[in-house]
Formats: structure tokens, sequence, C-alpha cells
């Protein structure tokens, strides 16, 4: 983005350095015509202005660049027709100094061609800078939207997470309450989760989490529910390598194969399955049952909420034949 600035204020100067010259000289050929003779003297004289009204708005523009997050636009306008109009004053002076008999002879030619190529010059050089002052202010326009972009993406991420804390909570208090019966049993309950306390709390301030933090938690979970259902529950976390993803991925889709299974017959398993494929970062998930489909996004809160925070990451969301795929792009 910088390069392209710079690129395109160096064109501009280019435009500022080229038009005076050629757009004097086409104008002093003009009034030679018109006159229907050829001054040398003219022509000198049409040089020294294209000089003088060249750099000058050359000065102007580079002065109004450097004067952007200062001023605002109608000043570094105004300063803009100042900045010509001094020079264009100076060079006068110059030329009325250097050769006087030039006014008295040629006194209406002149005049005329001085003042044609002041406002030809004056409006050339306002245009340019007034796109560049539109410039800036449709950068400040876009970043303005991007920021306000990035805290509506922050705001509904917090808010996902947070509504994903109470459902884990709910089941978790009632699973500890139900093992009071057995006090070791329910200390190592309650020692677990409160490390899922903490972690849900702490989650909601995190855009990232590393795969081994979320893990750990996912194991925190799985092994209180392997304490109340026995061996009617199984399940297997299986892997190699790390990298970053959204708090609290996990949980609501291990959560959705308990609450929809464990009322069935039978023992239900549970897979995680993690690794790195050249430059994708993969994680699947799913159960011996593999009855999980898309329909089912947006029936509840856990599946819903969990694509929303991995397409906000950056990261995709499916599910093909029973089982919940997630990849980033490494």
């Amino acid at each position: 983005m910088k390069k392209h600035i710079d690129l395109f204020g160096v064109f501009n100067i280019l435009i500022l350095v080229l038009i005076p010259v050629i757009v004097s000289i086409l104008f002093g050929f003009t009034l030679n015509l018109i006159f229907e003779e050829f001054s040398g003297t003219i022509l000198m004289m049409v040089l020294t202005n294209a000089a003088f009204l060249g750099g000058g708005a050359v000065i102007t523009y580079i002065i109004a660049r450097q004067l952007l997050n200062r001023l605002n636009a109608v000043l570094i306008l105004l300063l803009c027709f100042f900045l010509i109009f001094g020079v264009s004053l100076t060079g006068f002076i110059f030329i009325f100094i250097r050769d006087p008999l030039l006014f008295l002879v040629e006194g209406m030619k002149t005049l005329s061609y001085l003042f044609i190529n002041f406002l030809f010059i004056l409006a050339i050089t306002t245009v340019l800078t007034g796109n560049l002052v539109y410039q800036k202010q449709l950068g400040e326009k876009e970043k303005t939207i991007l920021a306000e972009k990035v805290l509506r993406m922050e705001m509904e991420r917090k808010v996902l997470v947070s509504q994903i804390n109470p459902h884990f909570l709910f089941n978790s208090l009632n699973l500890g309450v139900s093992l009071l019966h057995d006090p070791l049993t329910a200390e190592k309950v309650f020692v677990r989760l409160s490390a899922l306390l903490r972690y849900s709390l702490d989650a909601v301030d995190k855009e990232r989490v590393s795969l081994e933090e979320e893990l750990e938690q996912i194991q925190n979970y799985l092994s209180i529910q392997k304490l109340r259902f026995e061996d009617r529950l199984q399940y297997e976390i299986q892997g190699n390598g790390s990298f970053p993803l959204p708090p609290l991925t996990l949980q609501p889709l291990v959560e959705n194969s308990i609450k929809h299974h464990m009322k069935k017959k039978g023992a239900l398993g549970i897979f995680i399955h993690y690794g790195i494929d050249g430059q994708e970062n993969k994680l699947e998930v799913y159960d011996s049952y593999e009855e999980i489909k898309s329909p089912m996004i947006g029936k509840g809160v856990g599946l819903m909420n969990v694509k929303k925070r991995v397409e906000m990451a950056g990261g995709t969301f499916s599910i093909k034949k029973g089982r919940v795929s997630i990849v980033f792009t490494a």
C-alpha cells in the first residue's frame, strides 16, 4: 500500500513538472501565431515562466502532502492557491527585472500570456492537490470502516464464546452433584471442573489458543464424563503437531455427541484426530454413530457457534459422512 501511494505521488510530481513546461511553450507559440510574428524574447519569457510555475506546482504538492494530517481540505486548497499565486508573482517580477522592455514592447501579449498560463497551472495544481486530499479522506474512511468491522467481529466472538459457557457449566455442575455420594470421585470431578471454569473464563479474552491447551481441557471434560458413564463412554485423542485455534472449539462438538447418543443402548466412542498436512492444519471430530449432518447446523447453539468462530478465525468448518472437519491454512 505504501509503495502504491509513493508511486502515485511520483506520478503526480512528474505531471506537475511536465505540464507547465509543455503548456507554457504551447501558449507561447500560440501567442506568436496570433500576433503573426515570432519573438525569441517571448520564448525565453515562456521558458522562464514555465520553470517558475512548474517548480511552484511541485513545491505546492509536496507541502500539501506533508500537511494532510494537520490541516483540513479547505485550508490546503487555499494554501495551494496562494502558493501558486505567490510563485507566479515572483516569476512576473523576475521577468520584469530581467527585461523591462518586454512589457513596454510586448505588453498586451506578455500580460495575456502570463495571466492565462497562471490560471491554467493553478487549475491543474488545484485538481491534483484536491485529488490528494480526496485519496487521504477515502483512506481514512476505509480505515474507519475496517476498524468498525474488526470491533464488530471481536464483539461477536466474545458473545459466541459467552453463549457456550452456560451450556457446559450446567452439564458439568449436574455431573459433580450426582457424584457427591463418592467423595474421591467427586473431588476429581470438581478439580477438573475448576480447570474447565478457569479456561472458559480466560477464553472470552483470547482469539486463539494452542492446540495443546484445547486438548488438555477437552481431556478434563471427557475424563469427567468417563467417570459418570464408565464403560459406556470411550474416547481417543490422537495426532501430531500443533497449531492455534479458537478456544472452546472441541467441547461443544463432544457435548453434542454425548447429548444425542448417551441415551442410546451400547457404548459411545468419541474420536479426535489432528495433524498437519502440507499447508493445512486439520482437526477431525466424530463419534461411533457418525450421524451428524450439515442440516443440523443452526438447530442448536453449539454447532453454529463453533462454525462461526472457526470461520471468523479464517478456517473452514464442514460436516462430511458424519464427521466434523475443521481446517486452518498454515
